[in-house]
């Protein structure tokens, strides 16, 4: 295989992977927002605060405030522990 030829492919395949990037992305984004949802409609239903949820899930209220803002996503943990505590698990 030519140096021409190689460089075709490795561009052809950085393409490929990153649009797979890019569609990972886009399912982590709408994931989160329907986990945002579910959260602000169980706050809502169970008339919590942000500090309500924060203490059940032992986690600071900024991390939850910036998460139902979609400000931040949090770590696996803590996604784990929202829906453990909305029954999602």
């Amino acid at each position: 295989m030519n140096e021409k030829n190689r460089e075709k492919i490795s561009s052809r395949l950085m393409q490929l992977f990153k649009k797979e990037q890019v569609k990972d992305e886009e399912r982590e984004k709408e994931m989160a927002t329907k986990l945002v949802e579910k959260l602000k409609f169980f706050m809502a239903e169970k008339d919590l605060t942000i500090h309500d949820v924060a203490v059940l899930i032992k986690k600071d209220p900024k991390t939850i405030w910036q998460f139902l803002h979609q400000r931040v996503n949090p770590h696996d943990r803590t996604i784990y522990k929202i829906k453990r505590l909305l029954g999602n698990h």
